[in-house]
């Protein structure tokens, strides 16, 4: 049995949107996501438990759309939609939504940090990181390059708040090590993210005082 044909309009606009905003084409893909999220909501409130997972996942992409264009507290507010979903989502069937809640878990934290929010920025990345950890424990290959991006994000956002500066080199350190261990088998998958998580790594020591050590790891990135 297909579903209604609004939804298969839904999910070629949430993948033209995914797809335009990886190439730079953030306002285009802005325009997509958005009519995405209108449709995915109708069909909602029509059909929850079938239709509810979408549109948390396309109010995820839409949050970070919408802050591509600086327009952070809309992205805030499709974050915290998209991640009160998810949870709501995971009281049902934790093993299918969890890898969901905390990539918006992830998000929310970037949006809440972005408008200086950093109590609330700290303890959302905190849950997705350990969130992404027991993912990982349980299946490596799939969610280790997640925890590593979590982990960055993490350190990102105790840096800007200039707190937890020792958990944030620890996070740095890890997601480092970590994306060095992928690269070795998928150097395509990790992509620039290893030298943005030595960046970081910088970024923190020069917080904690250490300017030599983050002068030789900007070094090692020219």
């Amino acid at each position: 049995m297909t579903g209604p044909p609004d939804a298969g309009l839904a999910t070629s606009l949430t993948v033209r949107g995914a797809q335009l905003a990886m190439v730079g084409r953030h306002q285009e893909a802005l325009a997509a996501t958005e009519e995405a999220v209108g449709i995915w909501r109708r069909l909602a409130r029509a059909n929850p438990a079938a239709h509810e997972p979408e549109l948390a996942r396309t109010l995820h992409n839409l949050g970070a759309d919408l802050a591509d264009q600086r327009r952070s507290g809309e992205a805030l507010a499709a974050a915290q939609e998209a991640v009160e979903i998810y949870r709501r989502l995971v009281r049902v069937n934790r093993a299918v939504h969890e890898p969901g809640l905390a990539a918006s878990l992830s998000n929310l934290g970037r949006q809440l940090s972005a408008l200086k929010r950093h109590k609330e920025a700290l303890a959302a990345t905190k849950e997705a990181v350990g969130i992404y950890g027991r993912l990982a424990q349980d299946k490596q290959a799939a969610y280790e390059f997640n925890l590593a991006i979590a982990l960055r994000l993490f350190a990102e956002v105790r840096v800007a708040a200039g707190a937890q500066l020792n958990a944030a080199l620890e996070a740095a350190q890890e997601a480092t090590d970590l994306l060095y261990y992928l690269a070795q088998r998928s150097p395509e998958v990790v992509g620039q993210n290893l030298a943005l998580s030595m960046s970081v790594m910088a970024d923190v020591l020069d917080r904690l005082g250490q300017t030599e050590a983050a002068r030789g790891i900007r070094r090692s990135l020219d």
